[in-house]
């Protein structure tokens, strides 16, 4: 919960809250929620809440809720909800109001009115929810927000405002469907990768996890390094972040263009004559997906975003290190910065920062990217094994190396073991 006050005179004062939450279908059960309260505490009425001895006269005796609600089965979500709860507590079980929102299944997208349920805390199985307005418990299409004794205690928003003027509240969230299990309440879009690679004199290294979506029930992998090789003449390796159906979609135009019978240097990156034109063939055909996946999601208004990062050289020509942005364009790797990342990229910098330059050995340069993937790993969940490695030799046109890691891999432990070690002495050593 978060307070403030805003001394006026102010014309307006606008609440923007955004981000994203992934839900899992748990047949009900509250599960990995950090409670502020124990469960008695939700045994208490409000004034909204009363209870009166007599069943039929409930509806006279819950504030807020019309009467005529329980004998018509009519009525908004949030006056099943109070009676439920109501009831429960007389039962002697424990009841909080639940607020939040509930995705269509025509759909997908998300209704802007909020949705109300009831959790109870039962023996034996803690908080569970029930959902009286659409007799079901809650499952993956269920965005929890907030909950209370009652409505008013469970609204996303609520303040004192003196003066004269108009309220209002806006909400827009688009719903999709991650496995079979969960989705994610997409709100804004989030980090779920690192990819990185160095560009060095003796050749190229590229790194990248598998995790596309991140939750306590729901973890999906899947591979975010391409190769295009025709070993001796040219090498590209791609590595991708962002919206899957976008990356996935732009990898398989690229492969099409290249089967294509009739592919030409404009068309395939394995015909281009450069490899700054293989970045602008993959820029555009980025670009192009992108666009057509906006205008899909723009009726939920939502969007799709993308980068990639290109590893690449022909024969007698110079390796090249791309990073292509969602819209198309494109930066270098040089020799001031010779490496390029996508994805959360904070927790891993600044070990590349301090020990890469274009001298850095191959050997090394596995080093240094394991080791800044190892401090992604610690820092954000949202980042997860496997990992994807391959070098690449100067002049040779060919992945000289590939390594799968896996989560519990021996060396990979041994490694980050060893840096933490080395760390921790460091510091130790260090005088003020």
């Amino acid at each position: 919960m978060t307070g403030w006050t805003i001394p006026g005179p102010v014309d307006s004062v606008e609440v923007m809250v955004q981000g994203v939450v992934e839900t899992s279908d748990l047949a009900g059960m509250l599960k990995g929620h950090r409670e502020s309260a124990p469960p008695e505490a939700y045994l208490r009425g409000t004034e909204a809440t009363q209870m009166n001895a007599p069943l039929r006269d409930l509806a006279d005796s819950v504030q807020e809720t019309d009467p005529l609600a329980l004998a018509q089965g009519q009525g908004f979500c949030q006056d099943p909800a109070q009676v439920l709860a109501t009831l429960a507590r007389s039962r002697g079980l424990p009841a909080r109001y639940v607020s939040g929102y509930l995705s269509s299944e025509n759909n997908g997208s998300g209704q802007e009115a909020a949705h109300a349920w009831v959790e109870i805390n039962l023996p034996g199985f803690g908080w569970i929810g029930f959902d009286p307005a659409n007799a079901c418990c809650p499952d993956a299409r269920y965005l929890r927000i907030g909950s209370g004794l009652d409505a008013k205690e469970a609204a996303p928003i609520r303040g004192i405002a003196r003066g004269a003027g108009p309220e209002s509240m806006s909400v827009s969230f688009a719903v999709q469907a991650q496995a079979q299990q969960g989705r994610a309440f997409t709100i804004a879009g989030p980090k779920m990768t690192y990819c990185v690679g160095l560009l060095l004199n003796e050749g190229m290294v590229c790194l990248s996890d598998t995790r596309t979506n991140a939750g306590l029930d729901n973890i999906s992998t899947y591979r975010k390094m391409f190769f295009f090789e025709e070993p001796g003449e040219r090498v590209i390796t791609i590595m991708t972040a962002g919206s899957l159906s976008v990356t996935q979609t732009t990898i398989a135009r690229l492969r099409e263009a290249v089967e294509e019978p009739e592919a030409s240097a404009e068309t395939s990156i394995m015909l281009a004559p450069t490899m700054l034109k293989v970045a602008v063939i993959i820029g555009n055909t980025l670009a192009d997906v992108r666009r057509e996946v906006d205008e899909k999601l723009s009726a939920m208004n939502q969007g799709a975003s993308a980068s990639m990062i290109v590893a690449a050289q022909r024969k007698g020509g110079a390796m090249r290190l791309f990073l292509i942005y969602p819209e198309g364009n494109f930066i270098e790797a040089t020799e001031d910065t010779p490496f390029l990342q996508i994805g959360e990229h904070k927790y891993g910098k600044p070990i590349l920062d301090r020990v890469v330059n274009p001298a850095t050995s191959l050997a090394d340069a596995e080093k240094a990217v394991l080791l800044s993937m190892d401090s992604t790993l610690r820092s954000n969940l949202s980042v997860g094994m496997p990992l994807d490695m391959c070098v690449i030799e100067r002049d040779a046109c060919r992945v000289l190396r590939k390594r799968r890691i896996e989560a519990g891999d021996a060396a990979f432990r041994a490694m980050s073991d060893a840096g933490s070690g080395a760390l921790r002495d460091g510091f130790a050593q260090i005088k003020l």
